[in-house]
């Protein structure tokens, strides 16, 4: 992705969502910008990129018709083709991931924040700097 604070890659979100391929390249680069301030590369570490590319498609999608899609409620189901699948709601009401619910996208950035917050919390739960080593002196192994 680059420095912290520059969007992700306008190529690589097209690659991973060409659904947007019609959105003009500007209005993705500023939805990448933006969501790139709510995606610190330090609490999201190697899945920054990714992160950031979830957020601005479900921003995008979630704009308007010009962005490739429009608000609703919680995204249920989706089709394309004969092809369907439906979606049980995977959030605790006044979570605060409602709104974020209302998309494909905001799921699967909801889950990987999900374990990419987790997992973080377990390696600094666990660190060597919260407990020393075994015979360090208090070290709770």
């Amino acid at each position: 992705m680059g420095a912290p604070n520059q969007p992700a890659d306008p190529q690589y979100f097209l690659t991973l969502f060409d659904e947007f391929k019609n959105v003009h390249p500007e209005k993705i680069k500023a939805y990448l910008q933006l969501a790139g301030q709510r995606v610190p590369p330090s609490v999201w570490a190697e899945s920054t990129q990714y992160a950031t590319a979830l957020l601005a498609a479900h921003m995008l999608a979630t704009s308007g018709p010009q962005g490739g899609g429009s608000a609703g409620g919680a995204l249920t189901a989706e089709q394309v083709g004969n092809l369907s699948r439906s979606f049980q709601a995977v959030f605790e009401p006044g979570s605060g991931d409602a709104p974020l619910m209302t998309t494909r996208y905001g799921i699967d950035f909801v889950a990987l924040r999900k374990e990419t917050i987790v997992s973080m919390r377990a390696v600094r739960m666990f660190s060597p700097r919260r407990f020393p080593p075994y015979g360090g002196g208090g070290g709770c192994y």
